[in-house]
C-alpha cells in the first residue's frame, strides 16, 4: 500500500486517511533540481501521477483498515492539484462513496497548478468536494523567490490564491521565516504585503531548516547563507504580524515542529493578542540566548 509514495503531509493532516495520487514533485521534475531550500525529491524519486488503478488499490485498503467512518482525507503528493482534473474527480467521488461521513478532503497544490487550471476545472473540483488546498508562499519577496528558484513571483502567487478562493476552495499559505536570511531583508515587509493582496483562510508559518541534499543547505554549510537565531525569526513573524492590512481575516497558526512558538489566532480579532505574545517571548532572554539548532527530521 502507497510503497511508491513519499508521504509528506501538514501536520494538521495527521490523522487523516493518506492516499497518494501523484508521485514526486512536478517542479522539480522540470527543472531537474526544485526549489533550493528543497532537497525532499530531486534524485529520490520523479513525478508521475499514480494511475487509477493504484489508487483505488489503496483506498479500498484504507476502507477495509478505518472502515466508511473517515473523517478526512489528505491527497497525497508534491502537488497532487497537478493531476488530471478527470483523475481527480474521479478519486474524490470514490472517496465519498466509501466515506459517506468525510468531512474534509484536501491535497498540496503549487501556485502553477491552480493557474494552469481553467475556471471550469476549478469549478468542477469543488463540486465533487475538493475542500481545501495548502500552497507554499515561502515568501512575498520576488528577491528572496528568484533566489529559491520557485517558479514565480508574488503577483503569480496573488493571482493563484484568488483564483481558487473565487471558486469556494479554502487555502492554507505557508510562510518560512528566515528564508530571506540576512541576505534580503524585504522578506517580511514583502510577505505581509502579499499576504494582506491574498487574505488565505490559513496562513502557517514555519521556521527556516536546511534539509540535506537541498542547495540551501550547501549554502549554509559553505557559510554562504547565515541562519537567523530563534530571536531573530520572532521577530520577523511580528513584523509580518504587525504590518497586515487590518482587512486581512486569516487566521494565524504556528503548528509545526520547527516554530519556537505555538501562538494562533483569527484576524483581525487577534491581532493585538499575537503581536503582544510575539513581543512577550522575543524579550524572553532564555529565547535571547538560543542558537539556531537545524533540524533534519520533521
Amino acid at each position: 500500500m502507497m510503497r511508491d509514495v513519499i508521504l509528506i503531509r501538514p501536520p494538521c493532516e495527521a490523522f487523516s486517511l493518506l492516499i497518494g495520487v501523484t508521485e514526486g514533485c512536478s517542479w522539480t521534475q522540470q527543472t531537474g533540481t526544485g526549489c533550493r531550500f528543497c532537497g525532499i525529491y530531486a534524485g529520490v524519486q520523479d513525478f508521475r501521477v499514480r494511475p487509477w488503478s493504484r489508487i483505488k488499490q489503496d483506498l479500498d485498503a484504507g476502507f477495509r483498515a478505518h472502515g466508511p467512518d473517515v473523517r478526512t482525507v489528505f491527497l497525497a503528493g508534491g502537488n497532487a492539484l497537478h493531476a488530471p482534473t478527470d483523475l481527480i474527480c474521479k478519486v474524490i467521488e470514490y472517496i465519498k462513496k466509501l466515506f459517506p461521513k468525510v468531512e474534509r478532503i484536501s491535497c498540496y497544490a503549487k501556485n502553477h497548478d491552480i493557474l494552469q487550471k481553467s475556471s471550469q476545472e476549478l469549478g468542477r473540483i469543488k463540486e465533487v468536494g475538493l475542500n481545501i488546498v495548502y500552497m507554499g508562499l515561502e515568501s512575498g519577496s520576488g528577491d528572496v523567490l528568484r533566489f529559491m528558484e520557485k517558479g514565480t513571483t508574488p503577483k503569480g502567487m496573488v493571482r493563484a490564491s484568488r483564483k481558487i478562493k473565487d471558486h469556494g476552495i479554502q487555502l492554507s499559505v505557508y510562510v518560512i521565516l528566515g528564508l530571506g536570511g540576512n541576505i534580503f531583508p524585504d522578506h517580511a515587509p514583502e510577505t505581509a504585503k502579499v499576504l494582506s493582496d491574498m487574505n488565505p483562510d490559513y496562513i502557517r508559518f514555519r521556521s527556516i531548516n536546511f534539509i540535506p541534499g537541498s542547495r540551501l543547505h550547501e549554502d549554509w554549510k559553505a557559510g554562504r547563507f547565515e541562519a537567523l537565531s530563534p530571536l531573530e525569526i520572532i521577530e520577523e513573524e511580528l513584523e509580518i504580524i504587525k504590518q497586515l492590512d487590518s482587512c486581512v481575516t486569516s487566521k494565524i497558526l504556528n503548528d509545526h515542529v520547527s516554530n519556537y512558538t505555538r501562538v494562533e489566532g483569527n484576524l483581525p480579532e487577534d491581532k493585538e493578542y499575537i503581536i503582544s505574545t510575539l513581543k512577550s517571548l522575543a524579550s524572553d532572554p532564555n529565547l535571547r540566548r538560543m542558537k539556531h539548532v537545524n533540524r533534519t527530521s520533521m
